[in-house]
């Protein structure tokens, strides 16, 4: 016979009195968190740390609401009877997305589950239309407080510009504006100067990036709210915090792949090329211990590989290509490799982050950069024409990998070689936006083969598209 045991919702938590089931919940609400230690003269390794999940006080163990499935089915199978009970003090009203209107298809779908469901994951691919279903949730919800909370705040204050559009009285609340609102848009470095626990629907925009000590200390503020968020990577992280994920953020309650997002007219098929540049196999570089030097080696100083990559630009792309100038965005990971493409594609606009005195001083030195660095409003100012089509070439750092919109964007290069698989489904995400006159979006990548750890690291991406099902198009510059 099962025996009983008790289990409540107490706010953005659960809890169950002490007894001999806690044994049970002890061991699966605990996880190893990897993360890279650093230690001078030696190269960066990986150590795993035991975390746990839960907190015991006052005779209760507490842990974050998103474990309830998990927790009910492992007492459940170890013979106990959950018996279940809300204590928050209010919920939200029943909502209907039946007049929910400009819906595109597969989006009513994720309405219906993010209507149904208190808190989880929307597990949607880069495309699929999240701002249209952020908005369609706040119309659902009309008489609740709403928040809607990104880690950019250049994101953040493209949010708000699309829903003070619809919601006249929307806010936005970041370093650079101070507006109270209903729905109030923030980013998650913000949170300190708001009442947390007034919002009745809080929205959380790729989530996968919230996972951090500067949001989780206000996650109790949030009290008793309705949280759903959304990720096109939400497993993807490096640090083997799935289950921290879940837990805080709760399970998967809508997922819209790849694929589905092509059948249902959602996003255009993406093309990879793989380019062969002719490289000379060496293996040097992976014994390097600095980080620096082997990107500087590898990427950012390499010359012929970087050759490679205006070699597709100006001899592979107009004859692979039908549009007669398509827009091309060329990724890096740091400014450093951004001024040195530009020295082979000087038709290209550069756009990065802040840069301060002594790195533009150490570029002014090694000749990339002639006067100033660009300010943040001619960061936006080009973004913008990016947006809007008028500005067809650019090379970005990182700050243009995820939260932005360029639905006329067609080619885009991963000069970057990273190895990141977050970067593997955010950044090719920028080119499957349906725009008139596309049919396909171009993703180009680089085989470099040159040393054992640049070419495992590009094994690895390759090997990530093909798990998407993506088409693989080899383009040979060898034999040319």
């Amino acid at each position: 016979m099962s025996k009983k045991v008790v289990l409540q919702r107490v706010m953005r938590f659960l809890r169950t009195p002490d007894g001999p089931h806690l044994e049970v919940l002890r061991k699966e609400f605990q996880y190893l968190h990897r993360s890279q230690l650093r230690e001078p003269g030696r190269a960066p390794r990986y150590v795993s740390t035991p975390v746990d999940l839960y907190a015991m006080q006052d005779g209760w163990m507490y842990f974050p609401c998103g474990l309830h499935e998990r927790c009910l089915h492992v007492l459940s199978h170890a013979g106990y009877q959950p018996e279940y009970s809300d204590l928050r003090p209010s919920k939200l009203p029943s909502a209907s997305t039946s007049k929910l209107t400009g819906l595109r298809p597969g989006q009513l779908e994720v309405l219906d589950a993010i209507a149904a469901a208190d808190f989880g994951i929307v597990d949607a691919l880069t495309g699929f239309g999240k701002g249209v279903v952020i908005q369609k949730v706040v119309e659902m919800y009309p008489k609740q407080k709403h928040a809607i909370i990104t880690k950019s705040k250049t994101v953040c204050n493209q949010l708000y510009q699309r829903l003070k559009a619809v919601f006249p009285k929307a806010g936005c609340w970041n370093s650079d504006m101070h507006k109270e609102g209903n729905p109030l848009v923030c980013t998650s470095g913000s949170l300190g100067g708001l009442e947390l626990d007034k919002f009745e629907v809080v929205q959380l925009d790729e989530v996968h990036e919230l996972l951090i000590p500067t949001f989780l200390e206000y996650y109790p503020s949030f009290s008793g709210c309705k949280m759903i968020s959304y990720s096109a990577s939400p497993d993807q992280r490096l640090d083997n915090s799935a289950l921290a994920m879940e837990a805080y953020f709760g399970t998967k309650i809508a997922k819209v792949d790849y694929q589905e997002g092509v059948d249902l007219g959602l996003v255009v098929p993406i093309e990879v090329w793989k380019v062969d540049w002719g490289c000379t196999p060496v293996d040097a570089i992976r014994n390097f211990k600095s980080d620096v030097k082997r990107m500087r080696l590898g990427y950012w100083g390499n010359l012929a590989r970087n050759n490679a990559i205006a070699r597709v630009v100006y001899e592979e792309v107009p004859k692979r290509v039908s549009e007669k100038d398509p827009q091309i965005l060329i990724l890096v990971d740091k400014i450093e490799h951004a001024l040195e493409l530009k020295k082979l594609l000087p038709d290209f606009e550069v756009v990065y982050g802040n840069m301060d005195e002594e790195s533009a001083d150490f570029f002014r030195k090694a000749k990339l950069l002639d006067g100033d660095p660009l300010t943040k409003k001619q960061v936006e100012e080009i973004r913008k024409k990016f947006t809007a089509g008028t500005v067809k070439r650019a090379i970005a750092t990182s700050i243009w990998s995820t939260g932005v919109d360029f639905p006329q964007l067609s080619v885009i290069m991963r000069a970057d070689g990273g190895a990141s698989p977050i970067k593997d489904i955010q950044m090719p995400g920028r080119v499957c936006r349906i725009s008139s006159g596309k049919e396909k979006g171009i993703l180009v990548d680089f085989a470099d083969t040159f040393d054992v750890w640049t070419a495992r690291r590009s094994k690895n991406r390759f090997q990530s598209y093909e798990e998407k099902q993506w088409e693989i198009l080899k383009v040979d510059l060898k034999q040319q």
